[in-house]
């Protein structure tokens, strides 16, 4: 799950979910994870992640009462 946004400092990183290529100066979601007791990034574009917030307030909206 996306924690974090930022500007890409670089044109290095690619969207995990969609492959695009997150120019500089871009903003990026960020997903933080582990891997052989190493933290890692994974990076999303702003439409990727835009798509998987809006999923996860609809989910998290079935079991909120609001009043």
């Amino acid at each position: 799950m996306i924690e974090t946004f930022e500007i890409a400092n670089n044109s290095n990183s690619h969207c995990v979910n969609c492959k695009k290529q997150i120019l500089k100066g871009e903003a990026r979601g960020i997903e933080f994870g582990n891997y052989n007791n190493n933290i890692t990034s994974r990076y999303y574009c702003l439409r990727c992640s835009k798509k998987m917030l809006k999923e996860l307030l609809k989910e998290a909206l079935k079991y909120i009462e609001l009043k």
